[in-house]
């Protein structure tokens, strides 16, 4: 089971979690600009999937009745629907 810290770093900030777009750049180049809501939201789609995927993940992280509950694993969305 994942647990918060007891004592957290002074530099870290709470930040609200929103559901936001992937940050996409082209072929050739990454995006423009990268914001944090995106790097949150690319986290939790990535979680999601692993905890579907991965034993030791939901293992660790078993209640998803928080923010995670919400998204479905995306692990190849940028490439249609996942194979299988």
């Amino acid at each position: 089971m994942v647990r918060a810290p007891d004592d957290p770093s002074e530099f870290l900030i709470e930040e609200p979690v929103a559901r936001s777009e992937l940050a996409r750049g082209d072929a050739l180049a990454p995006p423009d600009d990268i914001g944090i809501t995106q790097v949150i939201e690319h986290a939790f789609r990535h979680l999601a999937w692993l905890v579907v995927d991965d034993p030791a993940i939901a293992q660790a992280l078993p209640d998803r009745t928080g923010s995670l509950a919400t998204y479905e694993p995306e692990p190849f969305r940028a490439f249609g629907a996942p194979p299988g």
